[in-house]
């Protein structure tokens, strides 16, 4: 039995390109002296508020693997799924980005990360595919360490 830990983080170039253009856009709309600066405002604030919590769910998901199963850790919810559960682990598209799927015997389950889009290291995301996938055979066939 493995009895390392893996954990995957959201990559630091997913951390910055959508947050830091919602606050900037937000600062700009403060800033803005309109004869209603009332709605900008409202919508400068709304938008500062929106990349302080698309920084905040990003920064708080990962993926944590050891011998006990994978637990996914979102913004509000953390979650763990037995090896036993999972049957089969595939990359699958999700909108623009690519995730790492974990498929249930009823269901899969996209995980936060690791993931890519345009703004990510390709090779680094294969590579972390390839660990966790590694992973999850080691712990199908026990005594073997993971790659």
């Amino acid at each position: 039995m493995v009895d390392q830990s893996v954990t995957f983080r959201a990559p630091a170039s997913l951390l910055f390109p959508v947050p830091v253009f919602l606050a900037t856009l937000g600062v700009l709309l403060e800033l803005i002296d309109a004869p209603q600066p009332r709605p900008f405002r409202a919508a400068g604030f709304a938008l500062t508020c929106l990349a302080l919590l698309v920084l905040l769910m990003v920064v708080r998901a990962r993926v944590r693997l050891d011998p006990s199963g994978v637990w996914i850790r979102t913004l509000l919810h953390r979650r763990l799924i037995r090896w036993s559960d999972i049957s089969a682990v595939t990359l699958e598209p999700a909108g623009r980005t690519q995730r790492v799927t974990v498929w249930l015997s009823h269901r899969p389950v996209r995980l936060p990360v690791p993931s890519a889009n345009k703004f990510s290291d390709q090779a680094a995301f294969l590579r972390d595919y390839h660990r966790f996938g590694q992973y999850w055979q080691s712990m199908q066939r026990p005594g073997l360490p993971p790659g």
